[in-house]
């Protein structure tokens, strides 16, 4: 999650955006930016939050967390499939 990212998380909590909900456990995967959301969103609501991996959207292996900018200066050809098919099978 981006220093922006959390800046507006935290905006949205202060505006009790999710104050209103019924939400009693948060579940996140154990992706970084969905994990810190859930944390931060946790703490501020005082609930309880579980990390649970099977909950990942995409495995996307070695480019997991990085964002755009970092995969096309590393990974050209890795990214270059990814926008072509939207997944990574058969990288290692």
């Amino acid at each position: 999650l981006s220093k922006k990212g959390k800046m507006q998380l935290l905006h949205d909590l202060k505006k009790g955006l999710l104050a209103k909900s019924n939400i009693e456990h948060l579940i996140s995967s154990d992706c970084p930016r969905a994990e810190t959301t859930a944390k931060i969103i946790a703490k501020t609501l005082q609930l309880k939050s579980t990390v649970e991996p099977l909950t990942r959207e995409v495995n996307s292996g070695i480019l997991a967390g990085r964002n755009k900018a970092w995969i096309a200066e590393n990974y050209p050809d890795e990214l270059a499939i990814w926008n072509r098919y939207g997944d990574l099978d058969g990288i290692e």
